[in-house]
């Protein structure tokens, strides 16, 4: 299941944030975008620094067909990490 993959990530000594990072990728993989969209929000909030979170839910958010989102989350996963040019190539 899902959170059995949350706790996998998690017990692998992944950060908990990319943990949510992961566990929102496959509830997207499985079909659950609008609770992957969730654990993006929650991997965001653990670690704003990173781009992760921000990357993946702009992903999410335009799945959704909510495009203006996505380029605002896609702009904040480059402002954290502007040496990562897929972050450019989602704008």
């Amino acid at each position: 299941t899902m959170l059995q993959g949350f706790e996998r990530a998690n017990s692998q000594s992944i950060d908990p944030a990319m943990a949510y990072v992961q566990w929102g990728v496959e509830q997207a993989d499985g079909g659950d975008i609008e609770g992957s969209m969730e654990k993006f929000r929650q991997a965001v909030s653990l670690s704003p620094s990173r781009p992760e979170g921000y990357t993946n839910w702009g992903v999410a958010l335009a799945k959704l067909g909510q495009i203006d989102e996505a380029i605002d989350k896609f702009r904040e996963a480059v402002e954290r990490a502007p040496h990562h040019a897929t972050n450019y190539m989602l704008l």
